[in-house]
């Protein structure tokens, strides 16, 4: 149900006239509100157009906010969105590899779950601290500040992965997880050969 309109100043202003002796002060409170509010506006403005951020910004900021907290399907999701908003090919790279790590870390999880349905506990705990220890160094708080020693290949963890896989008849996910091991070995090749390069 509509509300009734509120009655404007004008007429509340006539109806008590005691009032009256304080219009000066009320037109300039009046013009005061104006600039007030006209500055407001500014200030809503200008920092909106200064700290813009491209869309690409926007999801790979937000995958790494997720990947931290361990939310790794759906920082993968971000990534993919951020890939396909970008035309920088280093920054391309960066989310590239990023998303890799991320599926890798999604894939170890899943391996440590393979072993637990083959009642293989022991050897899923293994991975499973190796999943951690994974997530750890690739999206935890101290990845910038120092390197985390893992003491094992993701890639060589993958593809035991895979040849479990093929032993239970999944050989489509064998070959998507192999495929995952070289990926994921090319690109720490090409980390380390950037890294090299900046060196120079």
């Amino acid at each position: 149900m509509p509300r009734a309109r509120s009655t404007s100043f004008r007429s509340a202003a006539t109806a008590s006239s005691p009032c009256s002796a304080r219009r000066p002060w009320r037109g300039l409170a009046t013009k005061v509100g104006f600039v007030a509010i006209g500055l407001a506006l500014l200030v809503g403005v200008l920092p909106v157009t200064v700290a813009a951020q491209t869309p690409a910004d926007y999801y790979w900021w937000r995958a790494l906010e997720r990947a931290e907290r361990g939310d790794l399907a759906e920082a993968g999701e971000d990534l993919r969105s951020a890939a396909r908003h970008t035309s920088d090919p280093e920054f391309a790279f960066a989310v590239t590899s990023t998303l890799l790590d991320v599926d890798t870390g999604l894939a170890l999880v899943e391996y440590a779950q393979t072993l637990r349905r083959a009642k293989r506990p022991h050897e899923a705990v293994v991975v499973e601290e190796r999943a951690a220890l994974f997530r750890q160094a690739k999206f935890g708080r101290s990845r910038e500040e120092s390197s985390v020693y893992l003491g094992f290949s993701p890639s060589d963890l993958l593809k035991e992965y895979a040849s479990e896989l093929r032993q239970l008849g999944s050989s489509d996910e064998a070959r998507r997880i192999d495929d995952m091991a070289e990926r994921y070995r090319q690109v720490q090749a090409e980390h380390f050969r950037r890294l090299r390069e900046r060196q120079r």
